[in-house]
């Protein structure tokens, strides 16, 4: 999408941006409390599994225990 609209960034860019977004506390809570995934377009664009929440706990649980 982004290389469609000509912006030029990256790929490597974009990679390292969204694995440091994927990490931090508000987008694992996200995956806790909500069913459904949403998009860069903000629509939804899937659900979230069980086995991803449990994950996104897991993940939440090392951030606490790391402040």
């Amino acid at each position: 999408m982004i290389y469609e609209k000509g912006l030029g960034i990256p790929n490597s860019q974009i990679s390292t941006g969204l694995m440091a977004y994927t990490q931090t506390e508000v987008y694992q809570k996200s995956l806790v409390e909500f069913r459904s995934r949403f998009n860069l377009d903000g629509l939804v664009d899937g659900e979230v599994t069980d086995k991803q929440r449990e994950r996104a706990k897991k993940k939440l649980d090392e951030l606490k225990a790391s402040k």
